[in-house]
């Protein structure tokens, strides 16, 4: 606030306010254009020359116990119908390992003919982000992640929702908590990214 006879500290604060305005609009705008273009055409060729060769493919999101656990479920189940030799696995960034698939997803899953009941979480590790050909995350903050954990994986790394973006949104959102409809929706984004991974990998 401005003080008549010191007006200094509250200029100070004026200019603070305004800079952590700016800052805040340009990281939004920033991550606009982040998003469009990874929902575009350039980056589904590039998963796409990515998939050429790839056979051990990693699913991440924060907890694996609803998107990347689904997405890999997903992928094993499209293996087997199309004869497709690949190692589909899935971790998060959760510290506990050995946790079930989220209760709602299970039923969502199971009411369309996918099974998670025997799914477990995994700790991501060093070890599978080096064995995998291509990593595939939900969201852009898993990216910026793995850009601080491991920036030698960075160039095999694809959102999966780039392969079905949303209203150009390549993120699929964490669904935990909310309603069965949000589940279902999150159901859906993954299955035809999935879906549209395994037309790759089905050379």
């Amino acid at each position: 606030y401005l003080v008549a006879g010191d007006p200094l500290p509250g200029l100070v604060d004026l200019w603070r306010i305004a800079r952590d305005q700016v800052r805040r609009i340009t990281g939004a705008v920033n991550e606009r254009r982040q998003k469009r273009r990874l929902a575009g055409d350039r980056e589904h060729r590039r998963i796409q020359e990515l998939a050429r060769s790839a056979r051990r493919i990693l699913f991440v999101c924060y907890g694996n116990i609803n998107r990347s656990a689904l997405a890999e479920a997903l992928l094993t189940r499209v293996a087997k119908a199309r004869d497709l030799d690949l190692e589909p696995a899935s971790a998060g960034f959760h510290p506990v390992a050995g946790r079930p698939a989220d209760p709602t997803m299970i039923e969502v899953a199971r009411a369309q003919g996918t099974d998670l009941s025997d799914s477990a979480s995994c700790i991501l590790d060093a070890t599978m982000l080096e064995k995998a050909d291509l990593i595939l995350v939900m969201e852009l903050r898993h990216r910026e992640r793995l850009t601080e954990l491991a920036p030698q994986v960075l160039e095999r790394v694809a959102l999966l929702g780039s392969l079905a973006p949303e209203n150009g949104n390549p993120e699929i959102p964490d669904p935990y908590g909310q309603t069965p409809d949000t589940y279902r929706h999150c159901y859906r984004r993954i299955r035809d990214a999935v879906e549209a991974l395994a037309d790759m990998l089905d050379r």
